[in-house]
């Protein structure tokens, strides 16, 4: 049975009796059948087909213990920023530093890391994390953090608190809809971890105090709900404009791109100031203006010609191993921390290297075929975040084959969101260090017949695909200026926004494992008793379903539920119809015969579950094959 868009959308034509009119049409009956995908998530998910998801847990550190032997101090007068010293005082990073522990700056602490900082009256201050890194200043490596907010006073390096570092938390992927059975931790114990409801870990005090209970967790609930506000604002792209100025065919002499130079004072830039005095030619260095007839108003065969430089081949849509140009969509998100690589780096890794995605790198591409500059990392791949905003709007741009079948590069810019949460100002060592980064993503609408690129046979369509990670306060054409690569000249124009900017010229490729989910926020789920070490804990879930988009998307349903989609699609198509209210509610009622006779089938009708102790499960010790000790 073919379940795909197009199949489901022929067959609501053929039961209507409609045939398509056009694209217009065509798009109502997907957003009809997409609605009714939604609705049947929510009303039989057993309809879904059950997925895997992969959490990490990580252990808490003491910074009194032996192994770590180290406290926090206020970094640059900032009540915002941490950083650790060891019991000298001496930073930990020192080579005469006393511990050997240091935090991770590779992503995978920020925001999921909180903090139990102790004061001198031993008052616990709580505080989440918002971006671990590393920074040099005076010769002198720090490991900072910033903080979700500040803390009350200044703490000076030789009076450092203690604290304690640990994961309160643990968040799904935000299409994760239900958990469906125990998840197994992956270790020798086989131990399973059960959900419960959050009212039964309230009764219970199922609950992690100042890390006074620790160990293999046995349980699990859902507890809060967190979203980033999406951005507001469609991406900013400008296409380079590679063509040179060009001038009325004219003879005479070269002249080289240092000998033009602007009019004196007191005279105009146009036709009405000449280099020249007399008709003899001048020796002397000649003006341009791109509103002249011709450079310093000459004409004849004393008139030059001007010779200027083609922009790089960083600012020129690529020859070799590019994707073909055409028009694009593009759009971004915010993200925040990065899940463990061990599940959730992306398989588009280019060859080569071994980086460590730490605070150093100001770019990430999904896969980059060209050079890159210091501060991009190019081999790492990219990481999921912890936590996705839904996207901002989209910004449409076709590429115009400027001169002789070869386009400019897009320059790609967005909202600066480290400005926006006081993070954005270079005066302070907070600069760029919220935590916050800003994904482009980007759908290849279509692509020209003669348009250059390597990679030409891929597909074109309006989904969107991770094209790169960027800091927000991060600006690719300057980097390129500083690493000697001159910019066209339109890109230095103040007015040019500079948040997020990158110069995308196709040599970077998208991530096809990667599409972009509209987020809808996460739920922060608990475990008990607080995880004592590193787990890796496997769960069965049911994802919210992928809306249809190409005309292939198939139903990620149970192919004996789809006369429930069909039924539900027809009743949505009927409501949009306006005059059909009947047929409305013949489809609606059919739908519900056909959902309980689904349910019938695969739910739990019985309402069985397994037997919890009246007093909640408890710390146990088990032996044998499954034992815990």
């Amino acid at each position: 049975m073919d379940v795909s868009l197009a199949a489901l959308r022929g067959r609501l034509y053929a039961l209507r009796s409609w045939d398509s009119t056009g694209t217009t049409l065509d798009n109502r009956i997907r957003a009809a059948l997409n609605l009714a995908l939604d609705r049947i998530a929510g009303d039989i998910p057993e309809a879904l087909v059950p997925d895997e998801e992969h959490i990490v847990l990580l252990p808490d550190v003491d910074g009194g213990s032996e192994t770590v032997a180290a406290k926090v101090a206020t970094y640059d007068s900032d009540k915002r920023l941490l950083f650790f010293v060891d019991s000298a005082s001496v930073s930990i990073a020192a080579s005469e530093s006393k511990t050997s522990w240091t935090p991770t700056v590779t992503g995978e602490w920020d925001g999921i890391m909180h903090l139990e900082i102790t004061d001198s009256t031993g008052r616990i201050r709580r505080r989440q994390s918002r971006e671990w890194f590393k920074v040099t200043a005076d010769a002198v490596v720090y490991y900072v953090v910033s903080l979700d907010r500040p803390m009350p006073d200044i703490i000076p390096a030789n009076g450092a608190q203690s604290f304690r570092i640990h994961q309160p938390e643990f968040f799904f992927s935000d299409d994760v809809m239900e958990v469906l059975e125990p998840a197994k931790i992956y270790d020798g114990s086989r131990q399973k971890v059960s959900k419960i409801a959050t009212s039964v870990a309230n009764r219970d005090d199922l609950f992690d105090f100042q890390g006074s209970s620790s160990g293999r967790p046995h349980t699990c609930w859902r507890n809060r709900h967190f979203q980033i506000p999406a951005p507001t604002q469609a991406p900013a792209i400008v296409e380079v404009d590679i063509t040179k100025p060009k001038l009325p065919p004219q003879t005479g002499k070269e002249v080289d791109e240092e000998s033009i130079v602007a009019p004196p004072d007191g005279a105009s830039s146009g036709n009405s100031w000449s280099a020249l005095s007399g008709s003899s030619p001048s020796t002397g260095p000649i003006t341009y203006d791109s509103s002249s007839v011709s450079p310093g108003g000459l004409v004849g065969e004393d008139a030059p010609t001007i010779k200027l430089p083609e922009p790089a081949a960083q600012y020129k849509w690529s020859h070799d191993k590019s994707l073909r140009s055409g028009t694009w969509a593009i759009r971004y998100t915010y993200v925040w921390g990065r899940r463990d690589d061990e599940f959730q780096q992306s398989p588009s890794v280019a060859p080569g290297g071994d980086q460590d995605h730490d605070s150093s790198f100001d770019l990430a591409w999904a896969y980059e075929t060209g050079s890159v500059t210091s501060t991009v990392s190019r081999y790492t791949g990219i990481n999921d975040p912890v936590w996705e905003s839904a996207p901002s709007p989209v910004t449409l741009v076709e590429q115009k084959n400027l001169t002789a079948g070869v386009d400019g590069a897009l320059v790609i810019s967005s909202n600066n969101i480290d400005a926006m949460l006081g993070f954005g100002d270079s005066n302070f060592s907070r600069f760029s260090r919220s935590g916050m980064r800003i994904r482009y993503y980007v759908a290849h609408i279509d692509k020209t017949i003669s348009g250059r690129g390597e990679f030409n046979s891929v597909e074109v369509g309006e989904k969107f695909y991770l094209l790169c990670e960027v800091e927000p306060t991060f600006d690719h054409v300057a980097a390129l200026t500083s690493g000697g690569t001159t910019a066209p000249a339109g890109l230095t124009s103040p007015d040019q926004l500079t948040g997020g900017r990158v110069v995308w010229n196709g040599s970077q490729l998208y991530d096809y494992y990667r599409p972009l989910k509209h987020s809808t926020g996460y739920y922060a789920w608990q475990v008990y008793p607080q995880q004592d070490q590193r787990y890796e804990l496997d769960f069965r879930v049911l994802r919210l379903p992928r809306k249809f988009v190409d005309a292939q998307d198939t139903a990620p349903i149970q192919r004996d539920a789809v006369p429930c989609l069909v039924e539900l699609a027809l009743y949505y198509v009927s409501l949009d119809d306006g005059n059909d209210q009947t047929s409305a509610q013949a489809h609606l009622n059919r739908y519900h015969e056909l959902m309980r006779g689904f349910r019938d089938r695969y739910a739990n009708t019985g309402g069985a579950i397994s037997p919890v102790p009246f007093t909640g499960h408890r710390d146990r010790s088990r032996y044998g094959t499954f034992g815990s000790e």
